[in-house]
């Protein structure tokens, strides 16, 4: 099957399948330790993620709307980068040495009623949508009546494939996207303060996968930059 490289990106499309291997100089993290008892914050810590880097917390976010964390072991990837003003997009990153599947995984936006996931919205990832060790996936939000993909088309980002989410994220008034299992396991959630950039900025984690989230020059599907 042909596979377009893109930015050091490669994607095998197949069945609405789609495999990501977006190949970057910074080596990945070591794989998470499956066999570790789940914390209270597993489904940040056990992805390589500052607990004090995200507010609320992953525990607080998934109890106060009645759902049940998730043991990131399952589904290790990181909320790495968000831009809410300009060309909106959430950006996923897999720090483990071992392919992801993020099949059936969703990706939500933060209900305008409160802190709690807001599921009718929700990016389901098509079965068979699989990230490679040290691979990007990138979401842009804000296209409405979209399918969720995986597209081809991607606003010149420098990505070859990316997917598309039909909620917006607000910059003035501040957000919160949830990564979940299938299940609606709370895996890992990422926090944007209100008009949290300026123009021609991202919010990231810095370094990159590990840090805290700070202002960031937006690079959807490689390395965070200040």
């Amino acid at each position: 099957m042909r596979k377009p490289i893109i930015a050091g990106c490669t994607l095998s499309l197949a069945a609405a399948a789609a495999i990501f291997a977006c190949s970057e100089a910074a080596p990945p993290l070591s794989a998470t330790d499956a066999s570790a008892p789940p914390s209270a914050d597993s489904g940040a810590r056990d992805s390589g993620i500052a607990v004090d880097a995200i507010a609320p917390s992953v525990d607080a976010g998934a109890g106060a709307c009645g759902l049940a964390n998730a043991d990131a072991a399952a589904l290790p990837l990181v909320i790495n980068e968000i831009r809410a003003r300009g060309k909106e997009f959430v950006e996923l990153y897999n720090p483990t040495s071992t392919t992801v599947d993020l099949g059936g995984a969703k990706l939500v936006d933060v209900a305008p009623d409160g802190g709690c996931p807001k599921f009718s919205s929700a990016v389901i990832f098509p079965a068979g949508t699989k990230v490679t060790a040290g691979a990007y996936v990138v979401v842009f939000t804000g296209q409405a009546d979209a399918g969720v993909g995986p597209y081809a088309a991607c606003f010149d980002a420098g990505v070859s494939s990316c997917f598309y989410a039909t909620y917006g994220l607000s910059n003035s008034a501040g957000d919160t996207v949830f990564l979940t299992t299938a299940s609606d396991g709370v895996v890992a959630l990422g926090a944007y303060p209100p008009s949290a950039v300026d123009a021609g900025e991202s919010w990231g984690r810095l370094p990159n996968a590990t840090g805290d989230f700070a202002k960031n020059t937006p690079t959807p599907g490689s390395t965070n930059q200040p």
